[in-house]
């Protein structure tokens, strides 16, 4: 079931821009995972 997720506004420019986006995974790995897969770049800032 993909949920929401709010991004920091400094971390906003690996989401071109956007405030939320939507991940999907059976667990908190797997949505870090999923963000990843959208937005190179992301898991290193965020794990």
């Amino acid at each position: 079931m993909p949920v929401k997720v709010r991004i920091p506004t400094p971390l906003m420019k690996l989401t071109n821009n956007q405030a939320e986006v939507s991940a999907d995974g059976g667990t908190i790995a797997d949505m870090f995972d999923d963000l990843e897969n959208q937005f190179a770049g992301i898991k290193e800032r965020i794990c």
